[in-house]
């Protein structure tokens, strides 16, 4: 994953605070269920390298988006208030 996916997670639940606090659902929902309605959007966490394995390797494209859902659950799993 990008280096600074953290800073880019945090920047993203502070822009949408209010949506994902009406949403009712946790931050770590709120951004996974954004990412996989955007057609591109497992591709905002990786690097380069990663990228050209999504697009290339059907093992490897599984193995980031498990790689992406289990960063944003163990970070992101809280709602807000």
């Amino acid at each position: 994953m990008k280096n600074h996916i953290k800073t880019l997670l945090d920047s993203f639940v502070h822009d949408n605070e209010e949506n994902i606090k009406q949403s009712g659902k946790t931050a770590a929902e709120y951004i996974l269920e954004d990412t996989e309605a955007e057609d591109q959007g497992w591709l905002w966490f990786l690097s380069e390298a990663e990228i050209e394995e999504f697009e290339n390797d059907k093992a490897k494209k599984a193995d980031h988006i498990q790689t992406v859902k289990a960063y944003v659950n163990e970070n992101y799993n809280y709602k807000l208030v």
